[in-house]
């Protein structure tokens, strides 16, 4: 306890780890997604960067403030199995967005089965993260 006057500027351990969270799901996250839009779109735009940690901030958020029923580590999990099959898949089916509309329907079906797949690895991986340690 800081002496009387004085305030204490210390930080909580669960304030930073809840800062950990949002900070790790933005960077995890705009793996799949930055991946995906790369499919769609080829060379993205600057604005279009940013938005690839969306998805990140508003897991991140709810995950950290327990409003979203996952663990961080199925957030890992998710990010890392759909990114690596999001490239797997646009390896193997050669899709290239700079061939205009034809490519586009392979494309999303690639991305939503990538998807598809990250969701199910993360859903299997239900028992891990902050709830196991407890």
């Amino acid at each position: 306890m800081p002496p009387a006057g004085v305030e204490s500027s210390m930080v909580s351990p669960d304030s930073l780890e809840r800062v950990g969270i949002v900070v790790g799901s933005v960077l995890l996250l705009a793996l799949p997604t930055s991946a995906f839009s790369s499919l769609l779109v080829g060379d993205p735009a600057p604005q279009v960067v940013l938005l690839w940690t969306l998805p990140g901030l508003v897991v991140g958020t709810l995950v950290a403030t327990g409003r979203l029923p996952v663990s961080y580590r199925q957030v890992w999990v998710f990010s890392i199995v759909s990114w690596i099959v999001v490239l797997l898949l646009s390896s193997a089916l050669d899709v290239d967005p700079a061939r205009g509309t034809t490519a586009l329907p392979i494309a999303l079906a690639a991305g939503t089965v990538a998807l598809a797949i990250g969701a199910v690895a993360a859903w299997r991986n239900v028992g891990g993260g902050r709830e196991a340690a407890n």
